[in-house]
C-alpha cells in the first residue's frame, strides 16, 4: 500500500528492461547536460536571457458576454446621463418661469403660436432629447437585467497548498504526509473504473502541487512568479464577444468598419471642416462679417445698424420659407424676360410684404420719422429682412404665416449677429457704436423702437396709449419702469386709469419682475501703491446692487468721478470674509428668470448685462465690453493706465 513515488521533474523518464531505444534519448540528454557544462561563458548568459524574457502576450474575447455587457452598461450610462440633467434642470426652470408667466393678449400669442410650431411635427412634440433619454434608461433596465442574469467567469489562481488542503505555512514533512494521505484515496488504482478518467485529472493536479512544494527549483518559481513553470504569459481579456472575430462573421464586421472609419467618418469630418471654414468662432459666416467691417463707419446711427444687420447673407439662405435671389438674379430675370423662377416667385409672391412696408412707412411718418425707400438693384433679401425688423419694433402684426415665420427667424438671428457686429466696433474701439449694438439688442428683444419709452415694455402699455401720453406732463417725467414703480399708489392708479383693475394688477405684477442694477460703489486700485501712474496696471471694482423697481436705493451713492461716500472705503472683494464669499458665490450661481418678451416669438431670453470703461469726451472704449449674467454683486475689470 506505500504510495509510487513522484516522477521528477529535473530527470529524463526511466526506461523499461530491454528497451535499448529508450536509452538514447537519456544518453542524448547527459551529453547535451555534458555540452552544457562545458559552453562558453557568452552562450550561457544568451540562454540565460532567454529564459528570463517574459511569454508573449495573450488576448481573450469574452464568451459569456458578462464583461461585454458591462461595457455596454457603462457607455449607455455616460450617453444619458448629460441630457437627464438638463432635463431635470430645464423642469425647474419651466417651474419658474410658468410662475411668472404673463397673461396678457402678446404673451397668449405667443403660447399659441409656440404651440402651433411644436404641433406641425410629430417629432417636435415627441421631444428628441426626451425620447432620446426614455430610450437610454430602457437601456440601461435591459442591460442591468441580462448583467445580473450572466454568471461571470472566475477566475481562480493556481493554489497548491489548497489542492492538498494544507495551510501556506505547512512544513516540507505536513506535505509529504498529506500527498501519502491523499494517494491512498484520489489515486487512479484505487477508484472504480468509471471514475478513472476523472480520478486521473485529479491526480495529475495533485502530483504537480507536490512537485512544486518538495522541489527547490519548483518552488522557488512559485514563491516568485505564482507558478512552478516559471513567468506566464499574461492575458488581456477584450470586452468584446466571441462572434465579431469570428470566421463566418468577419465579412460583416469588415464591411461595418469600413463603411462607418472608411466612409462615414470622413465624409462627416470634411463637412464639418469645409461647414467651419464657412463660420466664425461665433457661428457667423464670414461673409458676413466682411460685409459688416465695410459697412459699419464711426457714425452709423442705430437706424444704419439697422439695414446693416439686414444684409447678413443668413437672410439670404437659411429662411424657413426658402432662399432669395439677390441683385443679381433679379437682373437676370428681367434680362431674360421674366424667365428666372426664383427671381420670379419672390417678385410675385411679395404682395404681403408690401402692404407689410406700407405700414411701416405710414407708422414712421406718423413718429416724424425719415422713411428711407428701397434702393433700386437692392437685394430683395435684405429688403425682406428691414421690412420685417421694422415691423417687429414697430409692434406691427404680420398676418402671413410664412412671413410670420421668416420675422421670428430674423430676430432671433439678429439678436445674434449683433454679437459679431460689437466685435467690430470693440476692434476699433469706438464707444457710440458699441452702445448702440447694445441698445439694438434690447430693443429687438422687447420690440421697441428707438424713440419708446421704457415702460412700453409692460403689458397693455403701447406708444400710443394714454399712458404714455400722460407718463410725461408738467406734474411728472416718468418714462422707466423704476420711477412708474415709485410712484405713490393713488398718483400711479391716475397714471393707469385708462387700463381695467386687472391690467393695473398685471402691470405691477410684471414691473416687479423687471430687475434694477444699480451701482453702489466703484474706484480705481494699484495693487501695492496708492497712487495710478501712466502704465501702471489699474484694477477697477465696481460693487453693483440689484432690487426691484420702487425699492429705495442703496444709501451709498457714486460721486461723478468715480468715487462712492463709505464708510469703510477698504472694504473690498479681497477683505471678503469666508462667510460673506460663500453668500455672495451661492447669489451668482443662481439663473435669473426669463425676462417679459412677448414679442420675441423664437426664444427665451435671460437678463444679462454690460460693464465697460470708456472715455465720453473722445468716444473711445478704454476697456472693451464684459458680458455678465445672473446676481453678481462685485465685478473687478483690469487695464493699462494712460
Amino acid at each position: 500500500n506505500s504510495a509510487p513515488p513522484p516522477p521528477s521533474p529535473l530527470l529524463p523518464p526511466a526506461a523499461n528492461e530491454g528497451d535499448t531505444c529508450c536509452r538514447r534519448p537519456a544518453a542524448a540528454a547527459l551529453g547535451g547536460n555534458r555540452r552544457a557544462r562545458h559552453a562558453s561563458p557568452r552562450s550561457r548568459r544568451r540562454r540565460r536571457r532567454r529564459r528570463s524574457l517574459p511569454a508573449m502576450a495573450k488576448y481573450e474575447y469574452d464568451e459569456s458576454g458578462a464583461t461585454f455587457y458591462y461595457f455596454l452598461l457603462s457607455l449607455v450610462f455616460m450617453l444619458v446621463l448629460p441630457p437627464t440633467i438638463g432635463l431635470l434642470s430645464g423642469a425647474a426652470d419651466k417651474e419658474r418661469t410658468a410662475k411668472s408667466a404673463c397673461s396678457c393678449a402678446a404673451c397668449r400669442n405667443k403660447e399659441k403660436v409656440k404651440f402651433r410650431a411644436d404641433r406641425r411635427s410629430f417629432w417636435n412634440r415627441l421631444n428628441k432629447k426626451l425620447t432620446f433619454t426614455v430610450i437610454g434608461w430602457v437601456l440601461i433596465v435591459l442591460l442591468s437585467v441580462l448583467v445580473y442574469k450572466t454568471e461571470a467567469p472566475v477566475i481562480q489562481l493556481w493554489d497548491p497548498f489548497k489542492i492538498l488542503g494544507l495551510e501556506h505555512s505547512a512544513t516540507v514533512a505536513e506535505i509529504k504526509k498529506a500527498y501519502r494521505t491523499l494517494s491512498r484515496t484520489q489515486h487512479p488504482d484505487k477508484v472504480p473504473e468509471e471514475m478513472k478518467e476523472e480520478a486521473n485529472q485529479k491526480w495529475t493536479g495533485i502530483v504537480k502541487a507536490y512537485t512544486a512544494l518538495t522541489n527547490e527549483d519548483l518552488r522557488k518559481n512559485f514563491e516568485e512568479f505564482g507558478h512552478p513553470d516559471g513567468r506566464q504569459a499574461m492575458t488581456f481579456g477584450i470586452a468584446l464577444p466571441t462572434w465579431i472575430v469570428e470566421g463566418h462573421n468577419s465579412f460583416f464586421v469588415l464591411t461595418v468598419y469600413g463603411v462607418g472609419f472608411g466612409l462615414l467618418l470622413p465624409f462627416l469630418v470634411g463637412r464639418w471642416w469645409y461647414s467651419a471654414k464657412l463660420y466664425s468662432k461665433d457661428r457667423i459666416l464670414n461673409r458676413t462679417m466682411g460685409a459688416y467691417f465695410k459697412a459699419i463707419t464711426e457714425r452709423s446711427t442705430v437706424r444704419d445698424l439697422i439695414a446693416i444687420i439686414a444684409s447678413a447673407r443668413e437672410f439670404r439662405d437659411d429662411l424657413p420659407s426658402g432662399s432669395l435671389p439677390d441683385a443679381d438674379d433679379l437682373g437676370e430675370s428681367q434680362a431674360n424676360g421674366g424667365k428666372s423662377q426664383k427671381a420670379s416667385a419672390a417678385a410675385t409672391g411679395h404682395k404681403e410684404l408690401d402692404a407689410i412696408a406700407a405700414k411701416v412707412c405710414a407708422e414712421l411718418d406718423r413718429r416724424s420719422e425719415k422713411v428711407e425707400k428701397r434702393k433700386k438693384g437692392s437685394a430683395l433679401f435684405a429688403h425682406r429682412a428691414t421690412t420685417l425688423l421694422l415691423a417687429h419694433m414697430l409692434r406691427i402684426p404680420v398676418e402671413d404665416p410664412r412671413l410670420a415665420k421668416d420675422q421670428a427667424f430674423i430676430v432671433e438671428k439678429s439678436i445674434h449677429l449683433l454679437n459679431g457686429m460689437l466685435q467690430i466696433t470693440v476692434a476699433r474701439f469706438w464707444l457710440a457704436q458699441s452702445l448702440n449694438c447694445m441698445s439694438l439688442s434690447q430693443m429687438l428683444v422687447q420690440a421697441l423702437w428707438i424713440s419708446d419709452p421704457p415702460i412700453v415694455q409692460l403689458p397693455h402699455i403701447t406708444s400710443t396709449s394714454d399712458v404714455v401720453k400722460h407718463a410725461r406732463t408738467k406734474k411728472r417725467d416718468v418714462r422707466t419702469i423704476d420711477q412708474l414703480m415709485s410712484l405713490p399708489q393713488e398718483e400711479r392708479d391716475s397714471l393707469l386709469r385708462s387700463l381695467t383693475e386687472e391690467q393695473k394688477n398685471e402691470v405691477v405684477r410684471v414691473a416687479g419682475l423687471y430687475p434694477v442694477l444699480e451701482g453702489v460703489k466703484a474706484e480705481f486700485k494699484v495693487t501695492g501703491d496708492k497712487a495710478i501712474t501712466p502704465g501702471a496696471i489699474v484694477i477697477f471694482v465696481c460693487r453693483l446692487r440689484l432690487r426691484r423697481p420702487g425699492e429705495k436705493p442703496s444709501d451709498e451713492k457714486l460721486e461723478e468721478n468715480g468715487e462712492s461716500h463709505h464708510d469703510d472705503d477698504d472694504e473690498t472683494e479681497e477683505f471678503e470674509s469666508p462667510q460673506a464669499r460663500r453668500r455672495r458665490l451661492a447669489e451668482e450661481s443662481q439663473k435669473p428668470r426669463p425676462v417679459h418678451a412677448p414679442y420675441l416669438l423664437g426664444m427665451e431670453k435671460r437678463p444679462y448685462w454690460w460693464i465697460s470703461l470708456g472715455d465720453i469726451s473722445r468716444g473711445r472704449l478704454v476697456v472693451p465690453p464684459a458680458k455678465f449674467g445672473g446676481l453678481e454683486t462685485v465685478r473687478t475689470v483690469s487695464f493699462s493706465s494712460p
